[in-house]
């Protein structure tokens, strides 16, 4: 069964209902909660999701978007994990626990997290200038970005240590609440994690609530960006793999509705397993009609 997100409306529409009514409308019977929705917008719609008009799958932390904080800064890196800042950390850890005590409430499987970023000056602009200009893949391109990389490596430990030190205690409420912890393959290369701090992080919390979430245009970014290819992500993690994001990709720029980019679903299709959470992930600049069509497309692919 395919999730709808509620990115596809809470970018745009401040009413509860009018979201709820918005995926209804499309199809859907099931959704995946994201980090745009407010407390008080929660609140209007929690009875309705409480009687099961739409089945809950997911939820991308951090949610609710807390009050005391502009709507417009709503991310799922609102707190990192990350920080080296002892407060900061600890907020992370607060409002995560919340929304795994609320998947719980809800029925939710899995809360997905983002797990916070290295410091650094990351230079990007100048990484989609060498895409822009077709040149990522020349030697200049290469070595700029092998020099980035590593300094990247050389700075991370820190930071690395700092998710693992949050992730320690944010396990053991899902462990209480029941509630698996989908950690998110990132679009930028500075964020953790990287595809190898995946490996280090699911060694090191074998057994544990922590699982692997796929984002496709996450996935596809960094390929095109030549950080790390699409499939590697699915054949190393495969059998962590709990759930996915679904969107299609244009060069650099992802969220668009399946089918109308670059993305290979046929691979992606075979490496889901019968309990692969599959949420469509579009954002607000896709059409109701695109929509569908790019839930006909996944569903015409075996999703």
């Amino acid at each position: 069964m395919l999730s709808l997100s509620t990115s596809w409306k809470s970018q745009e529409v401040n009413a509860g209902f009018e979201i709820l009514k918005g995926i209804l409308d499309v199809g859907f019977g099931a959704i995946e909660l994201d980090y745009r929705i407010t407390e008080s917008v929660f609140q209007e719609i929690r009875p309705s999701l409480k009687r099961g008009d739409l089945e809950v799958t997911s939820i991308h932390n951090y949610f609710p978007h807390p009050e005391f904080i502009a709507r417009e800064k709503a991310s799922g890196d609102l707190f990192f994990l990350s920080s080296l800042d002892k407060d900061e950390r600890e907020q992370a850890v607060k409002f995560t626990k919340k929304t795994i005590q609320i998947a719980n409430d809800l029925e939710a499987k899995v809360v997905i997290l983002h797990s916070g970023k290295v410091e650094m000056v990351d230079e990007m602009d100048k990484i989609f200038e060498l895409f822009e200009n077709n040149t990522i893949n020349s030697e200049e391109g290469q070595q700029f970005i092998k020099t980035k990389l590593s300094e990247r490596e050389s700075k991370r430990q820190r930071h690395l240590d700092s998710v693992l030190f949050a992730l320690e205690k944010i396990n053991k409420e899902a462990e209480r609440q029941n509630i698996l912890l989908g950690l998110e393959n990132r679009y930028y290369y500075y964020e953790i994690p990287s595809f190898d701090e995946l490996e280090i992080i699911f060694k090191i919390f074998e057994g544990s609530q922590l699982c692997y979430w796929h984002d496709t245009g996450h996935a596809h970014v960094n390929e095109v960006l030549s950080f790390c290819q699409h499939v590697d992500y699915l054949k190393t993690f495969s059998k962590k793999l709990v759930g996915m994001h679904l969107h299609d990709a244009q060069g650099k720029e992802d969220h668009f509705a399946p089918g109308v980019g670059e993305i290979n679903f046929e691979m992606i299709k075979t490496y889901l397993n019968q309990d692969t959470i599959q949420v469509i992930e579009v954002h607000s600049k896709v059409s109701q009609e695109d929509l569908l069509k790019g839930t006909a497309f996944l569903m015409s692919k075996g999703f």
